[in-house]
């Protein structure tokens, strides 16, 4: 996570990143937590270093019917080179219905700088970061994530997560 601490250094200041921080987690989900009325995976990392675990369990205790899957993990964003990123995929896959399941995604879809944009998407980078990363330009990294989200068949609001969803069952 070395990385993403240097983004955050590199682009902003410490007073705007703790307002920025403050605002993210003052932000109270419960009461709509209740009105969920799909299948929900909630997964978190024992040793969460960013948001505590019992903050996940809660949050999964709240959602009617929803499964809780703890991850050996203390990153916040969990990181494909971690042992828990196996599990992580193992238990997405087996929430998933497998009627309604996708199939693996194959890597020759997409390009590389398209494969390289989806993998930032699944470590949760927001396009500026991305770009800055990618030594594009924002709208071209926008153009690239909208060939992904074409060529995967979805689209709005959900598309970013799904996309991240949909990388993860690319063999690693």
């Amino acid at each position: 996570m070395a990385w993403f601490d240097e983004l955050q250094r590199s682009s902003c200041s410490g007073e705007h990143a703790a307002r920025s921080r403050a605002v993210r987690y003052g932000v109270d989900v419960s009461e709509l937590a209740r009105t969920i009325t799909v299948p929900t995976l909630v997964l978190h990392g024992r040793d969460d270093a960013v948001v505590a675990f019992d903050e996940g369990r809660k949050l999964a205790s709240l959602i009617p019917g929803a499964t809780f899957v703890p991850l050996g993990s203390a990153n916040h964003i969990l990181l494909q080179d971690e042992p828990a990123w196996n599990e992580f995929r193992a238990q997405l896959r087996g929430f998933l219905p497998a009627g309604r399941c996708a199939p693996p995604l194959d890597g020759d879809l997409f390009t590389d700088r398209e494969m390289e944009a989806l993998r930032f998407i699944a470590q949760g980078w927001d396009n500026d970061s991305i770009a800055a990363a990618m030594h594009l330009s924002v709208r071209t990294v926008e153009r690239h994530l909208s060939n992904c989200y074409a060529k995967l068949g979805v689209a709005g609001k959900s598309a970013r997560a799904a996309a991240a969803a949909r990388l993860a069952t690319l063999d690693p």
